[in-house]
């Protein structure tokens, strides 16, 4: 059974600690998850997905649980911008832990 994360915080220690490698955290240090290239782009991406399929954010999440259960609260010309959405949960994680990477972690 994984163990379920119910913040942000606990989700980037986890990543931070257990789940990136030291030498993938040191390459995605170096461009500060501001990809230049289409390969650092590719990277972000696949770790944006994983982090929400990893962590159920589209299916048992306390982080998107309100989103799953009540549906879209901010539906703009077809486009889900909610705050609890699993893209902007998981853009929010990535946020925290490039800051993290950034502080030395």
């Amino acid at each position: 059974m994984m163990t379920q994360f119910n913040t942000i915080e606990e989700i980037v220690e986890d990543l931070l600690t257990s789940r990136i490698s030291r030498g993938d955290k040191s390459a995605m240090r170096a461009w500060g998850g501001k990809p230049e290239t289409f390969e650092e782009t590719h990277q972000l991406l696949e770790l944006s997905r994983w982090i929400r399929n990893f962590y159920g954010l589209w299916k048992d999440s306390e982080l998107t649980k309100r989103w799953r259960e009540e549906g879209p609260n901010d539906l703009r010309d077809g486009i889900d911008y909610s705050e609890d959405h699993p893209d902007n949960v998981s853009g929010k994680i990535l946020d925290e832990f490039f800051l993290e990477l950034k502080a030395g972690r």
